[in-house]
């Protein structure tokens, strides 16, 4: 696990997207091996999410069992979780350790089952889950800086449309298949879940796309030598993982890297193993909180282009 928005008025300066009124409510979304019931905000009532950017991660304002709690985005982590003290203060059920939650930096930590939770970002979506995994977020929060109490996993990010704005700040949940842009709109094909093919100096690289992840980009060390320039610098450092822990990896600096027309140069990369027998590694929110996104799973396709009056570059 890492330690995840279309404008109704327009989706960058002068453009406009067109969504069909009134869509029907999502209801009875199979997710993982459980039944999830979702319900979106009608059109009219929708309102944008305000987020911040904490070290590098997407954070924003949710109610989860009836309390209010700063919850992480993260398209990067397979389940949704939930803390199991705010799960306990809620008087949920918290079933015994599970397995675990394999963090980034190679640690596993505990999970258990958390029965009925209640999840709802406000104004746009409402998700009732028979059960989501629950563990102890405690080094989580302190790595961050911030208490977060749940993360917005791929589980149920993939059930919607995700808009990202970073010159507003602020991200949007709605049905899949809903936000439709305007014809041209730079897009690019998601390869089942939320990978994506980028281009390091041309050559093609499949990465996950993940809003949990503060890098620009991570390569597995033999895709690395695949594709990063003959005889690179290559420096040592550490990755701090969610659970507290530092992990000592691999730097180095690619020339260019493109992802659909944006193309970026001087992109610092982390060089260390990642799970996934067909994904290379995975690009982060240092590049992509210079983009403006629509990721819809289920339709297979992300639009993204630069912010209006940004410039591309890195």
């Amino acid at each position: 696990m890492s330690a995840l928005v279309l404008i109704l008025s327009g989706l960058l300066a002068g453009q406009s997207a067109s969504i069909p009124p009134n869509p029907p409510p999502k209801a009875g979304v199979e997710s993982s091996e459980i039944r999830v019931q979702a319900r979106f905000t009608p059109l009219a009532a929708h309102k944008a999410a305000p987020y911040e950017l904490v070290h590098g991660h997407i954070v924003l304002k949710a109610v989860v069992a009836g309390r209010d709690v700063w919850a992480l985005v993260d398209t990067g982590a397979e389940r949704s979780l939930i803390d199991t003290a705010l799960a306990a203060d809620a008087g949920l059920r918290i079933d015994a350790p599970q397995g675990t939650v394999r963090t980034s930096t190679g640690s596993s930590i505990p999970k258990r089952r958390v029965s009925d939770v209640e999840i709802k970002i406000p104004d746009q979506l409402e998700i009732h889950s028979p059960a989501v995994a629950g563990l102890d977020m405690t080094a989580m929060s302190a790595a961050m800086g911030r208490k977060v109490e749940f993360v917005l996993g791929a589980d149920f990010l993939s059930m919607a449309a995700v808009k990202l704005d970073p010159a507003k700040r602020t991200l949007d949940l709605y049905p899949s298949g809903v936000l439709r842009p305007p014809a041209g709109f730079p897009s690019l094909p998601l390869k089942g879940g939320y990978r994506i093919e980028v281009l390091v100096d041309g050559k093609p690289v499949l990465v996950e796309l993940d809003l949990g992840a503060s890098g620009a980009l991570t390569l597995e060390p033999a895709t690395w030598a695949r594709v990063g320039p003959a005889n690179a610098r290559v420096e040592r450092g550490g990755t701090l993982g969610v659970d507290g822990r530092e992990r000592a990896v691999d730097f180095g600096v690619l020339p260019a890297v493109s992802v659909g027309n944006n193309r970026y140069t001087n992109v610092r990369t982390q060089i260390m193993p990642w799970p996934g027998d067909d994904t290379e590694g995975a690009i982060g929110m240092d590049l992509l909180d210079q983009l403006f996104i629509v990721l819809d799973a289920k339709a297979g396709t992300i639009w993204l282009a630069p912010p209006a009056g940004s410039s591309r570059g890195g």
